[in-house]
C-alpha cells in the first residue's frame, strides 16, 4: 500500500513540474514569436505605456536612442512619429512576417489607408524577440 501511495503522491507532484517545463517562457512573460511581440508592441502604444514599449526594445535601438528607461515615453513618441500611423494601432493589418536568422520583419497596412506600409524589424536577443528598427510609407496627401 505504500508503494501505490508513493506512486500516487509522486505522480501528483511530478507530472505538473514536466508539464510545466513547457510553458515557462510564456508564464515569464517571454515574447517569444515575433507575432506576440507585436501583439505587446500594439497594446503599448496604444494604451500609452512607455515602459512596456521600452521592455520591448532591442538594446541596439536602446543604445542608439541614446535613451534609457526614464526616457521611455520620448522613444515611444519618436517611434509613433516614425510610423504616422493614421489610427490605432490595433486597427493595423499584418501583411506578413518574414523571419530569417534571427531577424524578423512585420510589414502591416491599415485597412481603408491606401498607400501606407509601415513595417516593424525585430532581433532574436536571448530567445525573446525584440524591436529593432521601425518605418513607414504614407500616402501623398492630395491637393
Amino acid at each position: 500500500m505504500n508503494k501505490k501511495l508513493f506512486w500516487l503522491l509522486a505522480s501528483i507532484l511530478i507530472i505538473p513540474l514536466v508539464a510545466g517545463c513547457g510553458s515557462t517562457s510564456t508564464t515569464n512573460g517571454t515574447l517569444s514569436t515575433p507575432r506576440k511581440t507585436w501583439v505587446a508592441f500594439v497594446s503599448a502604444m496604444d494604451a500609452g505605456n512607455a515602459q512596456a514599449f521600452y521592455a520591448l526594445l532591442s538594446s541596439s535601438a536602446k543604445a542608439g536612442a541614446g535613451g534609457s528607461a526614464g526616457d521611455a515615453s520620448t522613444l515611444m513618441s519618436r517611434w509613433k512619429s516614425s510610423l504616422f500611423a493614421p489610427e490605432s494601432f490595433s486597427k493595423a493589418t499584418i501583411a506578413g512576417i518574414n523571419e530569417n536568422d534571427g531577424q524578423a520583419t512585420i510589414k502591416f497596412t491599415f485597412p481603408g489607408q491606401a498607400g501606407y506600409s509601415g513595417s516593424v524589424i525585430m532581433v532574436n536577443e536571448g530567445g525573446k524577440w525584440k524591436l529593432a528598427a521601425s518605418s513607414a510609407t504614407k500616402p501623398m496627401s492630395g491637393g
